[in-house]
C-alpha cells in the first residue's frame, strides 16, 4: 500500500548512511539484509521481514577503553556475569565494586564497548557519565567529571543533542527499556543520592563502580585482583606499548617483586608512566604510599572502632582466621564481630575464603 512504499524509500534513503555506520562492524546478518534491500528485485518484498533482520547502532558517548593499548587482560569470568544480570528481568541495577586501582571502570568499558560492537545487542542507548574527581594518570580527568545528577542535563544536550531543561526531563527521556545507564565513581556520593537518583527510573537498567557500593537493592559484582599470571602477562605487555622493553631485561625475581608491591592494574600502568618520566625502579617504589594512598582513598570512611580493630588484627596475623578467633582477639562478641567482617568485605578490604 500506499503508507508500505512511503516506509520502503525512506529505507531506501537511509541505506547509503547504515551501511558507512556499520562497515566497521562485522554485522553478517544486518549486511544481509542491506543486500537484499539494495536489490531492486526485492522491492515488493515485505519490509517488515527485512527491517527484522537489522541492527542499528547504538547512539552512546562512551569514552575510549582505559586498556586499548594492551586489551582487557583476564575478567572473562565478570564479563560474562554482566552479561548475566543485564540480560536478565530480575534486577536493573548492578554494580562493580573494588578497591581503587582493580579495573572497575575498565570492566564497564569493555562491556559496554562489546555492546556497541555487538549484533544482537541489548540496547539502543548507552549513557555514561562519571563522578571521579580525581585520576592518578591523568591530571586533568576531573575536569571532564560531574558534580551532581543535574549535570546529566548538560551531558545529554552535548552528547546526544537533546535540550533539556531539568533532570525529570532527563529521567523521561532516558526511562526506556533500550537505555543503559552507567555511573562511573559512584563512592564520592552518598548511597541516598544513588538511590534517589535510582528510584526515578522504572525501566532503564543501570551499571555503577564503586570502592564501596550500596549494600542493598543492586546486583553487586565484587571485583578482585588479577591473578599473577595475569599480571605478568600485563606488565609484559606494558613494557612493550611503553616502550620501556629494557625492564624485562629484570631477573624474573626482581620482576615478581615489582608486581607483588604493586599489585593492580593501576599500579603497573603507573609504574610504567613513571618510567618513561626518567624514574628509576627504586625511585618509584619509594613511591609506592602514594599509589595507595589513592587506591585506598575514602575506602576507611565510616569504619567502626570495631572494624578497624578487626582488619588490623587480621592483618598482624597475616593469615586467614575464623570468626571466634577474631571475635577472641578482638574482644568483641561473635555478632559484633560478623558485623564488622560484613562492614570490611563490602569494601572488598578483606575476603571471605571458601571452604572446600
Amino acid at each position: 500500500d500506499q503508507n508500505d512504499l512511503s516506509i520502503k524509500l525512506k529505507v531506501y534513503d537511509s541505506i547509503s548512511f547504515f551501511q558507512k555506520t556499520i562497515e566497521d562492524y562485522e554485522w553478517p546478518r544486518t549486511t544481509e539484509a542491506f543486500k537484499v534491500l539494495s536489490d531492486e528485485k526485492n522491492f515488493n518484498i515485505k519490509i517488515d521481514d527485512i527491517l527484522k533482520n537489522i541492527s542499528f547502532p547504538i547512539l552512546h558517548n562512551l569514552p575510549e577503553p582505559q586498556h586499548k593499548d594492551t586489551t582487557l587482560i583476564g575478567r572473562k569470568d565478570e564479563l560474562k556475569k554482566l552479561n548475566k544480570y543485564m540480560s536478565s528481568n530480575r534486577g536493573t541495577l548492578v554494580s562493580i565494586c573494588g578497591p581503587g586501582g582493580l579495573g572497575k571502570t575498565a570492566l564497564a568499558l569493555e562491556y559496554c564497548h562489546q555492546l556497541v560492537t555487538s549484533e544482537d545487542s541489548l540496547f539502543s542507548r548507552i549513557v555514561f557519565f562519571s563522578f571521579k574527581e580525581e585520576d592518578l594518570l591523568d591530571e586533568k580527568f576531573s575536569e571532564n567529571s560531574l558534580k551532581s545528577f543535574e549535570g546529566l542535563v548538560e551531558i545529554v544536550d552535548e552528547d546526544f543533542s537533546y535540550h533539556l531543561n531539568n533532570i525529570s526531563e532527563v529521567v523521561d527521556y532516558l526511562d526506556s527499556e533500550g537505555t543503559l545507564i552507567v555511573i562511573d565513581n559512584t563512592e564520592t556520593l552518598s548511597k541516598e543520592e544513588i538511590l534517589e537518583f535510582y528510584w526515578k527510573f522504572e525501566n532503564a537498567k543501570i551499571l555503577i563502580t564503586s570502592r564501596i557500593g550500596l549494600g542493598e537493592v543492586e546486583i553487586r559484582i565484587d571485583l578482585q585482583p588479577l591473578d599473577f599470571k595475569e599480571s605478568r602477562y600485563l606488565f609484559r605487555q606494558l613494557a612493550n606499548t611503553e616502550e620501556v622493553i629494557e625492564v624485562l631485561s629484570l631477573h624474573e625475581e626482581d620482576i615478581d617483586t615489582i608486581i607483588k608491591q604493586l599489585q593492580t592494574p593501576l599500579g603497573l600502568k603507573w609504574f610504567f608512566r613513571l618510567l618513561t618520566q626518567g624514574f628509576s625502579t627504586d625511585e618509584i617504589l619509594e613511591k609506592r604510599d602514594d599509589l595507595i594512598e589513592f587506591c585506598t582513598k575514602g575506602i576507611f570512611q565510616g569504619l567502626t572502632e570495631n572494624d578497624l580493630k578487626t582488619i588490623s588484627c587480621l592483618y598482624d596475623s597475616s593469615k586467614s582466621m575464623s570468626i571466634g578467633e577474631l571475635s577472641f582477639y578482638t574482644d568483641t562478641n561473635i555478632s559484633e564481630t560478623e558485623v564488622s567482617i560484613h562492614n570490611l568485605n563490602k569494601r572488598s578490604l578483606i575476603y571471605k575464603k571458601r571452604e572446600r
